[in-house]
């Protein structure tokens, strides 16, 4: 992104960090410019904020973010991401062929030599997913899965709660396609998961419309047309309530389902998955139990926990390696950015990470895989740690709703318990397309989100990724 982009989004980072009043001395050393420029840049920033919310300068107290309760930093930094010139062109390129860099720069309204450097930081996002960029014609190259998942991945960080940026296509009708194939399969997504299935195939759509295509290894295709999950969803006679099938080959079905596994998702019925799957573990009659049960074992090795015996923490694994294989198979070749809740993990429980991280390895040597992600190996220390805490009785319930996957909430619910202990009770993640109608009938007092939601009568916090002092302090505020 331009530098004053990335200085003021910086700016953000910092003043939603702790709820307190920081210097414009600690601002300076910390983002290395000077008062002036970054005055100039709050200002600029509390133009973008809503009317509940600023960036307060006093005199001899320094300078405060005041956050709406219904506004988050994500929803804010978001605004400012979608104003780059790296978002911009890559828009340009994902809705128009350009045959030039000038032609692009014309466009944009932009000179043709800072073209090149907005390019250059183009290149250097797309090296990330394996992808580079041709200059004529302009085009993004590379495996087409990739780029479906780099702009979904883009476009996901630029949109942010009810936006919609894909004007040619109906949001509903991809909702109540979803709809279907979660009720052909028993399930229900994740919001946040939910929203990116939807976000993957508008993109899909479009690329596929403007003449692009994706090819997918034959045995992966033989392997998911004969799964259960395909068969329910696409292998039936009734007649689908939609006009037409939006997925229209099977190769196309094959990278939904695929794309679906690795989201997080619940199992309706879950009482009854959970004994068929702790029945055929404890039975350790099928290979890929056996292997989770040999994972769990050297997880108990290193850590010096006791786990066989646990059947949540089992499930829970059974369900995270199903989802880890999958993750391997349709992003193997992507070089993702690192995240930035992996490197705190790493850097707040380092002891418990390297022991999982030995047990990983050990374990992935058996199962063919040579490279384990720093983020697989933050997941499983997150619910080490989880499960180190104990869940006691408690006064308040609060429902938490994050987008960072069911391993970071497990976290954030262990952060949450040992600050607050038998004052609060974290219910469980909310489902369903309908997520006002869903929370009416939740027995909760509040709401803790780190994804912007429009919910009344109930009271919302909305709270940093990385749970921050200020977000503790109002959470506590609620508790009394």
């Amino acid at each position: 992104m331009e530098r004053d982009i990335t200085r003021q989004i910086g700016i953000l980072k910092i003043l939603s960090e702790e709820n307190r009043w920081f210097t414009i001395l600690e601002l300076e050393h910390k983002l290395g410019y000077s008062s002036k420029t970054i005055r100039k840049d709050i200002s600029i920033i509390n133009d973008s904020l809503s009317p509940n919310s600023t960036i307060s300068s006093i005199k001899g107290q320094g300078i405060k973010l005041f956050l709406a309760p219904d506004q988050s930093i994500t929803e804010i930094i978001s605004k400012f991401f979608k104003r780059s010139l790296t978002f911009l062109t890559f828009q340009q390129l994902l809705e128009h062929d350009f045959n030039t860099i000038a032609s692009l720069a014309d466009k944009l309204y932009i000179p043709l030599s800072s073209m090149n450097k907005v390019l250059s930081k183009v290149e250097a996002r797309l090296e990330k997913f394996g992808l580079s960029l041709t200059k004529r014609p302009l085009r993004i190259v590379g495996d087409e899965v990739q780029i479906l998942l780099m702009f979904s991945d883009l476009y996901l960080e630029a949109f942010v709660g009810e936006e919609w940026p894909f004007t040619e296509y109906s949001k509903d009708e991809f909702d109540s396609y979803i709809s279907y194939i979660e009720e052909r399969l028993g399930i229900t997504i994740f919001i946040s998961d939910r929203r990116k299935l939807i976000f993957f195939m508008a993109i899909f759509l479009k690329r596929k419309k403007q003449g692009y295509n994706f090819n997918l290894n034959k045995k992966i295709i033989e392997c998911n047309e004969a799964s259960l999950y395909y068969i329910k969803a696409f292998e039936t006679n009734e007649k689908i309530p939609y006009k037409k099938e939006i997925l229209q080959t099977i190769e196309e079905k094959v990278l939904f389902i695929m794309a679906l596994k690795i989201s997080s998702y619940k199992i309706n019925d879950q009482e009854k998955s959970k004994k068929e799957e702790l029945m055929h573990y404890k039975e350790g009659k099928i290979r890929s139990y056996l292997a989770i049960a040999y994972f769990i074992q050297l997880l108990e090795q290193e850590v010096g926990i006791k786990l066989k015996d646990d059947d949540e923490f089992i499930y829970g694994m059974i369900n995270y390696c199903r989802r880890f294989f999958y993750k391997l198979l349709l992003k193997s070749n992507l070089k993702r950015p690192k995240k930035y809740t992996t490197t705190y993990i790493k850097e707040k429980h380092n002891t418990t990470f390297c022991l999982v991280e030995k047990a990983f390895s050990l374990w992935g040597k058996t199962c063919g895989l040579n490279y384990i992600p720093e983020e697989e190996v933050a997941k499983i220390t997150m619910r080490i740690i989880a499960k180190q805490v104990e869940d006691h009785l408690e006064h308040k319930r609060a429902l938490l709703i994050t987008d960072q996957g069911l391993s970071w909430k497990s976290y954030m619910k262990s952060v949450l318990m040992r600050q607050f202990g038998k004052k609060l009770k974290i219910e469980d993640e909310v489902y369903g397309a309908d997520l006002e109608e869903s929370i009416q009938h939740m027995d909760i007092d509040f709401i803790v989100t780190t994804v912007p939601l429009s919910i009344e009568k109930i009271p919302l916090i909305c709270v940093s990724t990385i749970l921050q002092e200020r977000d503790l302090k109002e959470i506590e505020v609620l508790l009394h």
